[in-house]
């Protein structure tokens, strides 16, 4: 059974124990190496200090979203979602999700933006890296079963570089 759980504080340290696994899967699309401390970060990144890795996502409470997916109870994945200012020129944006590769290829990811794009209402975004072609099919394929394929997708230059866009309306 799949659960999307809003992380409280207390519980972080479960998405900071799963995000490197998501940089680690970043970095086949990115061509990124660890750095000399064994990190896909900068080089002056020595270890993830739990008191500031990721906790922007509960110093904004009414603008950052973060959730945990949950599969049979055991934590899957994050779907982190953010709104204005965090959202450029949408209500809503997917700004990070992963599920670990046990759980791929077998409807859960889906299920699970689904069940993120369902919290709220309003325009979403979602950006992706051009080369990570498995995430763009997964999101034309997923926003598609929600949209009855009514919605844009584009190629923009970004802060974090090149990126497909996905935009629709829920």
């Amino acid at each position: 059974m799949l659960e999307l759980e809003k992380l409280p504080a207390e519980k972080a340290h479960i998405l900071q124990n799963l995000y490197p696994c998501y940089l680690h899967d970043l970095s086949e699309f990115q061509d990124t190496l660890p750095n000399q401390h064994g990190l896909f970060e900068s080089d002056e990144v020595v270890s993830y200090d739990k008191e500031t890795f990721l906790k922007i996502w509960w110093r904004h409470p009414d603008q950052l979203f973060p959730y945990i997916i949950r599969i049979d109870n055991r934590p899957a994945g994050f779907a982190l979602i953010g709104t204005k200012p965090y959202s450029g020129d949408s209500d809503y944006e997917i700004k990070e999700f992963f599920i670990v590769n046990p759980y791929r290829k077998k409807g859960f990811a889906e299920q699970a933006a689904l069940k993120a794009f369902g919290l709220f209402n309003g325009k979403w975004k979602c950006a992706v890296l051009p080369r990570n072609l498995p995430a763009c099919s997964f999101w034309r394929r997923t926003i598609s079963k929600i949209t009855s394929s009514n919605y844009m997708e584009s190629q923009e230059k970004t802060d974090d570089g090149e990126m497909v866009i996905f935009r629709f309306e829920n």
